[in-house]
């Protein structure tokens, strides 16, 4: 039997940083198979509300127990304007879960 790769879940709030935290992953840490989760709305919403608001944070928390859920052994937050909700809520999560900055 052998080992599954580490799987890494990365939540993006714009479809534009998948390809690159894809080939970031893939220089630094190669024997990972990334696992992109998006929801394009998350940074609009916070631009129309001045920030990240509770539903947000909500949402945010939602997405990383997905990522969790479905056997990520890491999560990263590609998108930094959610990097303190990272923080947050990561010593909840028996896997890292990592700002992007």
């Amino acid at each position: 039997m052998t080992d599954s790769p580490p799987t890494v879940a990365v939540i993006h709030a714009t479809a534009a940083s998948m390809a690159p935290a894809a080939d970031a992953l893939s220089a630094a840490f190669p024997q990972a198979r990334v696992w992109n989760l998006l929801d394009d709305l998350l940074l609009r919403q916070a631009e129309q509300h001045g920030g990240v608001t509770a539903p947000l944070r909500r949402r945010m928390s939602t997405l990383i127990g997905h990522a969790v859920d479905g056997g990520a052994n890491a999560v990263l937050l590609s998108c930094s304007m959610y990097g303190p909700v990272a923080q947050e809520l990561a010593p909840a999560y028996p896997v890292p879960v990592l700002a992007s900055d």
